[in-house]
């Protein structure tokens, strides 16, 4: 199994178990799993980070 295809796993049985769920306890019922594209190891792009000599440090909003 690829890393790929153990995220799709984790986050269909997260959908379909769990209490933090966006879906309701009756599509819970009926979920077998969100319909995912096949896995394309063509679009797959592995690249070096190129880290800023002097990085940049800003501050973010977030809700919490």
């Amino acid at each position: 199994m690829s890393e790929l295809t153990d995220f799709r796993q984790a986050k269909d049985h997260f959908y379909g178990n769990n209490h933090h769920s966006p879906l309701t306890p009756n599509q819970k019922h009926g979920f077998h799993g969100l319909d995912y594209f096949n896995e394309d190891p063509g679009l797959r792009f592995e690249l070096e980070v190129q880290r800023f000599d002097v990085p940049e440090t800003f501050e973010m909003q977030t809700n919490t």
